[in-house]
């Protein structure tokens, strides 16, 4: 852990606790809202009574902000911040692993403002490969609290419908996880959505899922 991040994690964790959801840790908040604020997109819960300006108030009295309100150089090293402000398309990360679709999206000029990965390790590595800890069951998070994007990425589960699996489908629960995408594009409505899964999910059911 690197001194700076450490001492923000501790700064913002009393704050966001309260904004937290199941199954997820603390610093996911945290390290989505350092990433925000540095790529001027919209915080984690931004929707409901959390204010932007008290995140960033706490961020002062500790020291991380540089005169002109901007996050410190050692800040953006240690999180591994762009040098730029989101000025092109936003997007979401899901069921991440650790991260090759969203480093394809960055590459090609996007900015990513959430991530949802449940295994631990792969959390990890994401962690070390994007400076941001990923959000863990999408299942327990609120669509209205997933910020605004322009594209949602998604690689979930395949086993499901995997030929060299049981092809449960939707009758196994990790078949269930595309409802969580659906209740998303629902309430957020971007303007792309990309789900990378494999054939059976055509011809699982005789095409009926």
């Amino acid at each position: 852990m690197t001194e700076y991040k450490n001492k923000i994690e501790l700064t913002l964790d009393k704050i966001a606790a309260e904004y937290t959801p199941p199954g997820s840790e603390t610093k996911a908040t945290i390290h989505q809202w350092i990433h925000a604020l540095h790529s001027n997109s919209k915080l984690f819960a931004e929707g409901r009574k959390l204010k932007r300006e008290l995140i960033l108030k706490e961020l002062e009295n500790a020291g991380f902000l540089t005169p002109s309100g901007k996050l410190k150089k050692k800040v953006v090293s240690e999180f591994n911040l762009k040098s730029r402000e989101a000025k092109g398309f936003r997007f979401i990360d899901l069921f991440a692993g650790i991260g090759g679709m969203r480093l394809g999206f960055e590459n090609a000029g996007g900015v990513c403002v959430f991530s949802s990965e449940f295994e631990k390790n792969a959390q990890a590595t994401y962690e070390e490969n994007f400076g941001e800890m990923p959000f863990g069951d999408i299942t327990k998070i609120s669509e209205k609290d997933i910020p605004d994007h322009d594209v949602l990425v998604a690689g979930f589960p395949c086993q499901p419908f995997s030929h060299a699996g049981l092809k449960l489908g939707i009758d196994d629960t990790r078949g269930t996880l595309f409802y969580d995408i659906a209740r998303i594009l629902k309430e957020k409505k971007p303007k792309v959505a990309l789900l990378e899964n494999v054939r059976g999910l055509v011809s699982h059911d005789k095409g009926y899922t």
